[in-house]
Formats: structure tokens, C-alpha cells, sequence
């Protein structure tokens, strides 16, 4: 088992984003801290979004229950 360390790991929902998940949770320290940062397409440029949409708390939700939909915990 590798040392407890900050891991950040690029989540897509591909399955090479899930084997990165599974790799960490399986060969980190358990005092280890994974941030997991989703990401998807962006549909429409940045600057035509609402800037109040990343701060949302709805959105926020929103985003974790899709992220936990697709890591299927």
C-alpha cells in the first residue's frame, strides 16, 4: 500500500476515470484525500453561462448525484 498522500484524479464517467477511482481507493493509504474533480462537455462557451452557475448549491447537488450515479457507489 502506497503512502497517505492528496490525490486528484480527473472524473469523466469513462471507464479509464473509474479504473483511476478504483486504482487510488485500492492502493492509497485509507488516511490518503482524493479529490475528485468531474468534469464533462462543455455545451455552450463559457461566457454565455450564468456565472452564478458554479456556486449554486442546487447545481452542487446535482453534480454529486450524477458523479455518484456513474462511480455506481
Amino acid at each position: 500500500m502506497l503512502k497517505s498522500q492528496k490525490i486528484v484524479i480527473g472524473f469523466d464517467g469513462s471507464e479509464y476515470s473509474k479504473k483511476a477511482v478504483e486504482y487510488a481507493v485500492n492502493n492509497f493509504d485509507k488516511k490518503s484525500t482524493i479529490y475528485l474533480v468531474y468534469v464533462e462537455e462543455m455545451l455552450a462557451p463559457l461566457y454565455l453561462s450564468n456565472p452564478s452557475l458554479f456556486i449554486d448549491d442546487d447545481v452542487i447537488k446535482k453534480i454529486r448525484e450524477k458523479t455518484n450515479i456513474k462511480l455506481r457507489l
